[in-house]
């Protein structure tokens, strides 16, 4: 149990920062989880629905978006990294 909790800015500004990143995350998934469940994104894609013929293939699209989302999740993460050290750097070096 913590008994004596001390919070610096360094401390309190990375869990701001990570919490946004998150909820950055978390909300480009909810959004494509609820714009797979509209009727109108399998009329728009020409997707079978469930119980048709071709409903594998809709699944694959499916599936094929979620991961591109979290994989772009990632890549932002990354580059989010790299934009950050690069700056801190230039701010050195004035």
């Amino acid at each position: 149990m913590v008994t004596h909790l001390i919070v610096n800015p360094y401390n309190f500004w990375v869990v701001v920062f990570t919490a946004i990143g998150t909820i950055s995350t978390a909300y480009g998934l909810a959004i494509i989880g609820s714009a797979v469940d509209q009727a109108n994104f399998y009329t728009y894609l020409n997707l079978a629905t469930e119980g048709e013929p071709g409903y594998v293939h809709t699944t694959r699209i499916i599936a094929a978006l979620n991961g591109v989302n979290s994989a772009g999740a990632i890549i932002g993460c990354i580059c989010h990294v790299w934009t950050s050290e690069f700056r801190s750097q230039t701010d050195n070096d004035n």
